[in-house]
């Protein structure tokens, strides 16, 4: 169903999930099921972790009371291989654990996107639809490290959207963007001249126009520095301007735009395919997790019929 339907109000996490593609609707609920599973396991984890500490509780003192050296020896080995177990009940105890919390971030993370297309919040535009994406191998590659290629290569497209995000205007821009706000400040720190009634008044910035009786008067905050860009406008702005010609790898708002939305669809089409490889990987058996911050698209395999216009969600 078209995630962009928005006849009737959704007032729970099951009529919102009934507005997404039901490819997307079983990968939501396998992740519940997942959940579900590890906590079963951990708990039958648990009950054999005490029973074990128990047996190995009763051993360990057997083998402290027993004088019969060969006996002692045996029930140590009894002990220590107890201890083994349940070392091995701790690590993968552990895994499922980490498992689970991944996989709870990703449900979260899912369920907030929803509640945001149900508020029209979400950075979608038009219907949802499988996205059905192969994974590419290079020669020789496994599934795990094609996954951590293409997580190298959204590294590296995450770098490049910050170094766009923090790379300065071109000089022009910068000069013309310190002359407006310089400008700006004199306008307002211009004294006030009236003429009216034969009288000459004269009212700078730093004047409050009224004042409670008895209070002190205090010039307004910035004031003096709006009365010094008026006083000096274009001796401030040589001032500010100065290096600025030399300043590089300057750009324009519409490029920076422009290249910003070009990085975010590569990295949403990398996001897509390492989820598929995160499927294919999970299928085999091994031990991956989903990466925290994906896309919630790509996290349900999902694609918009016309192209999304993608907000920066980190």
């Amino acid at each position: 169903m078209a995630s962009s339907n928005r006849d009737w109000p959704a007032y729970s996490m099951r009529a919102l999930l009934a507005r997404l593609p039901a490819s997307a609707q079983s990968k939501y609920r396998a992740m519940s099921a997942s959940i579900a599973d590890i906590e079963a396991l951990n708990r039958s984890a648990d009950e054999r972790a005490s029973m074990l500490r128990d047996e190995l509780a009763r051993l360990a003192g057997d083998a402290s009371r027993n004088d019969d050296k060969e006996e002692a020896a045996a029930l140590q080995t009894q002990v220590d291989t107890l201890r083994d177990e349940l070392e091995a009940l701790a690590r993968a105890r552990s895994r499922r654990e980490g498992l689970k919390a991944n996989t709870l971030q990703c449900k979260s993370a899912i369920e907030q996107w929803l509640a945001n297309l149900e508020m029209g919040n979400a950075s979608v535009a038009g219907p949802l639809r499988p996205a059905n994406v192969t994974p590419r191998f290079l020669d020789d590659e496994t599934v795990e490290s094609a996954l951590l290629r293409v997580r190298r290569d959204i590294a590296g497209i995450k770098n490049e959207l910050a170094r766009i995000a923090a790379a300065p205007l071109p000089p022009q821009q910068i000069r013309a963007e310190i002359e407006r706000q310089v400008e700006a400040l004199a306008a307002q720190g211009r004294p006030r001249l009236d003429l009216e009634g034969g009288k000459v008044g004269l009212t700078f910035a730093d004047q409050p126009a009224f004042a409670n009786a008895g209070a002190a008067l205090t010039a307004p905050s910035g004031s003096a520095t709006r009365w010094l860009c008026w006083l000096f406008q274009d001796e401030i702005v040589r001032r500010l301007t100065v290096g600025v010609d030399g300043i590089e790898n300057g750009l324009t708002r519409e490029e920076r735009e422009t290249r910003t939305a070009e990085l975010q669809r590569h990295r949403l089409a990398r996001e897509h395919e390492e989820e598929a490889l995160i499927v294919r990987a999970l299928a085999l058996g091994l031990d991956v997790h989903r990466r925290p911050g994906a896309n919630v698209l790509a996290l349900l395999e999902l694609e918009a019929v016309s192209e999304p216009v993608m907000l920066a969600a980190e």
